[in-house]
């Protein structure tokens, strides 16, 4: 899994309706499953009452951030700091209220905290229950497993730098692997 300085949660829908309230105890992001929580040093923000942000980082049910209710999408976020990018594996939430929680949203990505990339999506997630955490994965894309095989204008471009270079000709060099030996990638 590729880490990233900023994270943040893009809630395009809440259980709550038309209002589009949302009333958060806690949220934690892990990087692995059932691992601690990383949100700690870092900068908590929202697109809306981002000043409490800090609420839901704070590891207390004591205290809680509602959204206000706008009739737009919006979104919260962490940026752990230059230096300190993280990879997140498992979400947690703690909804204040069944009728306030999140219903549709996505889990995105930043390394410069103005071009965000979705990694995850869930839609009509309910089952809520006030006060009770609730933990999402983070599924882990499968590795890639594919047969190289070099395209002939690449083979030609090489055999000519080759001739180029030392003077010898590459005439009958396999540049393909051979078949049946694959190579694994994670991207």
């Amino acid at each position: 899994m590729a880490l990233h300085r900023y994270w943040r949660i893009n809630v395009t829908e809440t259980t709550s309706g038309a209002d589009h309230l949302l009333s958060c105890y806690e949220f934690e992001m892990r990087a692995t499953v059932g691992g601690a929580d990383q949100c700690s040093g870092g900068t908590p923000s929202a697109s809306v009452n981002s000043s409490t942000a800090y609420k839901l980082f704070d590891n207390t049910t004591a205290t809680y951030w509602v959204n206000g209710g706008p009739s737009v999408d919006f979104w919260f976020q962490y940026d752990f700091g230059a230096g300190n990018e993280v990879t997140v594996l498992e979400l947690q939430f703690v909804p204040r209220y069944v009728s306030q929680s999140l219903k549709d949203f996505q889990l995105q990505y930043s390394d410069n905290g103005t071009d965000f990339f979705t990694l995850n999506s869930w839609t009509e997630v309910s089952g809520w229950i006030g006060g009770v955490e609730k933990l999402f994965q983070v599924p882990v894309p499968p590795p890639i497993v594919q047969q190289w095989d070099l395209p002939f204008s690449l083979r030609a471009m090489l055999k000519k730098s080759w001739d180029l270079l030392y003077g010898e000709s590459l005439a009958g060099t396999q540049w393909s692997l051979p078949y049946g030996n694959p190579i694994d990638l994670q991207w």
